[in-house]
């Protein structure tokens, strides 16, 4: 392949080539204009536009559509209009180009004098194009079509694909060809879409979302009564009192119909089969995609997500090469981190901690609420109110039946507890009580608190404190990179 039209040529056109671009020695474009908003290589962006060969990128329309436009930017458009006229005589060879369509002959041949006075295509594609269009546009054999369509795509890769590839009109097309339901298996960018959700103070529909195909997934085929439906039917319970009841902690905005459906089979008749949430699901989704993804995709989160360094997390962090740990990580750049002594001593933060824990285990657990009522123990100092708390403690969280069970305790702590509160014997209580909230405590912060650093739950939980913070302290509005989540 050879240069580029001179700039005499291209001032023909409306501009020369070097108020846009540089050149090598070899007259190619070396760089895009100043002004751009480039993608890095081996970005995210970078990487999804590599992945869609030219050929399948101009059948699409809207990719079409910004690849030209880059193409017009740098006012090197004959190549790619050519290539959509025997397009257009491709698919519809029976109906010639005319005056009166888009590329009627005296187009084509304006384009294929501006090409002839350069060396991008060859002399022998040049010849099958003067040969095989008559002066109706027509073509004498519609292998021929392909054939030169093929010269002109490997003429286009070789160039303008190159720039489209880090050019702020491929991260155009990315954005508005993105669906919310294409990308939801992938971490990074469900990680960035739930911050630009907490922001919107809506993350609790992609919380749902992810719940109900965490609960297809978990979904366990039985025919007959066993522990199996048991199991379905447990979890679908905990996604309707998180997400479906009337205020409920993350209540979603479905129709009432739904709601009243799902409360009836789940709640009273006890029945959970696989697509048992497939029209709130459903619901949600259509939310999502109307109303808050063209939103993100338009945001400086969307913007961070394409800047995401692929290539980078593979060379100099492979510890972090998991979606999940890629996702923790991104969490704690953005809004810091606190330890779950911190998280507990927060009203916001054992709020959150509860709702995450009431999900992730699939039953009730009060293992937060229990290390929060220890320390009240501890620091009690009436010994008949430590007498008393101490019942309630045992009851509300280690005797059977529990209504907010630690369920990390092991029932020798439990039986010690109850044998000395029998006895009154509050210094073996505390003691137990002591073994008790290090063993809950052990739980938490390898099993459950990694896990809730990454969800949208912490996110929340972090901005309403710090927003908490603001308020009290007299700064309502001010904001600062952690605090309001703006990257």
């Amino acid at each position: 392949m050879g240069s580029f039209p001179s700039t005499s040529q291209s001032s023909k056109r409306g501009g020369t080539s070097r108020d846009f671009v540089k050149k090598d020695d070899g007259d190619k474009i070396t760089t895009l204009p100043t002004n751009q908003n480039q993608s890095r290589v081996g970005s995210v962006c970078y990487e999804h536009l590599k992945g869609i060969p030219l050929a399948t990128l101009l059948e699409s329309s809207v990719g079409c559509k910004h690849f030209t436009a880059l193409c017009t930017k740098i006012n090197r458009d004959d190549v790619v209009q050519l290539y959509l006229a025997l397009q257009g005589i491709r698919d519809t060879p029976e109906s010639p180009p005319t005056a009166t369509t888009n590329h009627p002959p005296a187009v084509i041949e304006t384009h294929l004098r501006r090409i002839t006075s350069t060396s991008r295509l060859n002399n022998k594609t040049i010849a099958n194009l003067r040969i095989s269009l008559n002066a109706l546009g027509q073509t004498k054999s519609m292998h021929d079509v392909q054939d030169m369509i093929s010269e002109i795509t490997a003429t286009l890769t070789e160039q303008e694909y190159q720039f489209w590839l880090v050019s702020q009109e491929g991260r155009d097309f990315v954005g508005e060809s993105a669906r919310f339901e294409a990308l939801l298996q992938d971490q990074i960018a469900m990680c960035y879409f739930h911050l630009f959700l907490v922001q919107e103070y809506s993350s609790e529909n992609l919380e749902f979302i992810e719940s109900v195909l965490q609960f297809e997934s978990t979904w366990i085929h039985s025919d007959v009564e066993t522990n199996y439906q048991q199991s379905n039917v447990t979890h679908a319970k905990r996604i309707v009192t998180l997400f479906i009841e009337e205020n409920a902690p993350l209540q979603i905005n479905v129709p009432s119909k739904i709601r009243i459906r799902l409360e009836r089979k789940i709640m009273k008749d006890g029945e959970a089969p696989k697509d048992v949430f497939r029209l709130a699901k459903s619901e949600i989704s259509t939310l999502i995609q109307r109303d808050s993804w063209p939103r993100f995709t338009k945001s400086s989160w969307w913007s961070t997500y394409l800047n995401y360094d692929m290539a980078k997390e593979k060379t100099d962090r492979p510890s972090f090469t998991t979606p999940l740990a890629k996702r923790q990580r991104i969490y704690i750049q953005f809004i810091g981190e606190d330890d779950l002594t911190s998280i507990l001593s927060s009203d916001l933060g054992r709020e959150h901690l509860r709702i995450f824990l009431a999900l992730e285990m699939n039953t009730a657990d009060g293992s937060a609420e229990f290390l929060v009522a220890i320390q009240q123990y501890r620091v009690s100092t009436s010994e008949n109110d430590r007498s008393d708390l101490a019942q309630q403690i045992f009851d509300t969280h280690l005797a059977d039946n529990a209504p907010a069970p630690a369920l990390h305790v092991s029932p020798d702590i439990v039986d010690g507890a109850k044998t000395n509160l029998a006895g009154r014997h509050l210094e073996a209580v505390t003691i137990e009580f002591t073994k008790a909230g290090a063993a809950t405590a052990a739980f938490l912060e390898v099993h459950v608190l990694p896990k809730f650093k990454m969800s949208g739950l912490y996110a929340k939980y972090r901005i309403l404190s710090q927003q908490r913070l603001r308020v009290e302290d007299g700064h309502v509005g001010v904001t600062n990179r952690k605090s309001s989540l703006v990257c």
